[in-house]
């Protein structure tokens, strides 16, 4: 937004008065501007004697001129979609403390001469263009029930590979008051991902989650590419409950479900009740013969240390490709 010449917008700004503190006086004048769709942040500070901040000077988030180190005009501007919000708006208001050699006591909101209601620009349409509400938002909620809702969705749903677009979603859907926006979400995941993988590859901070929970797990590797060729992984409280019902195994493959196109072979059994019980999963490079023999041949390892003993028959749900007794 380029800012308007000569053009004067009014907002009213947060009241003058006293507050208990310098956090509670910053806090009026955030929820102030929120409720207004405008946004302030912090600029200069005034120490006393002793080196304490005794005054506070905050300034529209639109104050300032847009940084141009590289001394480029317009024409030569190659992210022209990435331009900044920075449009020289005048308004300023400052909180300062009642005793400034008492900093830990009450703080008062004071306006500067233009009462602070001038700006250069009018209120936004939509208050989530302002980044720094949207991250106080997702810090702090006033419904702890739906802040829980949010951190389960977030935590399972990214853990689980769910676009970003989908999660957007299902947020709102929980929290219609929510100031979140698709690229926060994106940012979030960029951050637990960085945060995840630390200095490991993505396969090593792979087999350190599962030796973590204490899965048992069997992988192969291409001895040219060095590439992941296989990899087998089957949770132990499974493996155990496994062991009561052995009779029949089901093996059947899902596609689409990562971005190299390896099916996922799942491999599971019935219970008594015909219930489903998850016995294992494998990444396989295709579907034929050979692979199935190093699932069959890796999965009977856990049968001689683990089960106590190996079912009788084994089929696919897709008959016709690879069976044995």
């Amino acid at each position: 937004m380029q800012p308007q010449i000569g053009q004067v917008y009014k907002i009213d700004p947060p009241p003058e008065g006293i507050h208990p503190s310098e956090a509670a006086a910053e806090d009026v004048i955030l929820k102030w501007t929120l409720s207004r769709h405008f946004n302030v942040s912090r600029q200069k500070v005034e120490r006393n004697k002793n080196g304490d901040i005794r005054t506070r000077l905050s300034a529209c988030d639109r104050s300032g001129e847009p940084k141009n180190t590289r001394h480029l005009r317009e024409g030569d501007r190659v992210r022209t979609m990435r331009g900044s919000k920075r449009m020289g708006c005048p308004m300023r208001i400052k909180i300062v403390a009642v005793d400034e050699n008492n900093t830990e006591g009450p703080w008062k909101i004071a306006h500067t001469r233009d009462e602070s209601t001038k700006h250069n620009h009018p209120t936004s349409l939509d208050v989530r263009v302002h980044v720094g509400h949207r991250q106080r938002s997702s810090q702090q909620s006033t419904a702890p029930e739906v802040s829980t809702v949010n951190d389960f969705i977030f935590f399972y749903q990214m853990a689980a590979g769910v676009s970003v677009s989908k999660v957007y979603t299902t947020l709102l859907l929980t929290d219609t008051s929510s100031l979140f926006i698709p690229k926060d979400i994106a940012n979030v995941k960029d951050a637990k991902r960085r945060n995840l993988l630390a200095t490991d590859t993505v396969i090593e901070a792979l087999f350190r989650k599962l030796t973590e929970h204490g899965f048992h797990f069997k992988y192969e590797v291409n001895e040219d590419s060095r590439r992941l060729k296989y990899l087998l992984w089957a949770h132990p409280e499974t493996l155990k409950l496994a062991q009561h019902y052995m009779g029949v195994e089901v093996v059947d493959c899902t596609y689409k479900t990562n971005k190299h196109n390896w099916p996922l072979c799942n491999i599971i059994v019935l219970t008594g009740l015909n219930n489903v019980l998850p016995l294992a999963q494998c990444w396989l490079p295709g579907e034929a013969e050979l692979n199935y023999t190093w699932r069959s041949l890796n999965l009977s390892h856990y049968s001689e240390t683990i089960l106590s003993r190996y079912p009788a028959f084994c089929n696919r749900s897709r008959p016709g490709v690879y069976e044995w007794k």
